[in-house]
């Protein structure tokens, strides 16, 4: 198990580095230049950034918090009540449902391309039917018109077989 370590000091930083590295939890420091933690967490989910954000705070606020939540955050910790046992349990559960909401993602995915592929198929039987039905019915139709007109042709012989002999 190896550890590796990225820290920055500002928000600009975390914004170059980030994206261009896999990480297991980033924490966020709420009091930054330029962006406070939130904002840039929000930043770095529109890029695509996926990996769980702990953002911590050295005095705790309700609103933020929610905010946090809203915004993706995996947890809203205050720095004077963390303990390496409470350290350990969030990220623990950071990680953990990270994983979930991936393979939710993969699930998502997969039912979309089953759906497009569902609906190809039923749009291709859709013309096949279509084309049978046109097809059937065609020659069907032909068919009648032939003996339609073969009977027309005949009737009118008969016709004029009967008014020549009178």
């Amino acid at each position: 198990w190896s550890t590796q370590l990225d820290w920055v000091t500002d928000s600009t930083a975390a914004l170059k580095l980030l994206p261009q590295t896999t990480y297991d939890i980033c924490f966020i420091d709420y009091r930054l230049e330029t962006f406070n933690g939130v904002e840039t967490m929000h930043h770095l989910k529109n890029k695509g950034f996926q990996t769980p954000i702990i953002i911590l705070t050295g005095r705790g606020s309700r609103a933020i918090d929610i905010q946090a939540m809203k915004e993706g955050a995996a947890d809203f910790l205050e720095k004077d009540s963390l303990n390496t046992v409470i350290l350990e349990r969030v990220i623990r559960y950071a990680i953990e449902r990270s994983k979930v909401i991936a393979k939710l993602r993969d699930s998502e995915q997969r039912l979309q391309r089953l759906s497009i592929k569902l609906i190809e198929a039923l749009e291709n039987e859709r013309q096949l039917i279509a084309r049978e039905l046109h097809d059937s019915i065609g020659s069907s139709l032909t068919a009648i018109k032939f003996a339609l007109e073969s009977k027309l042709v005949q009737m009118q012989s008969k016709t004029d077989v009967s008014e020549g002999i009178s």
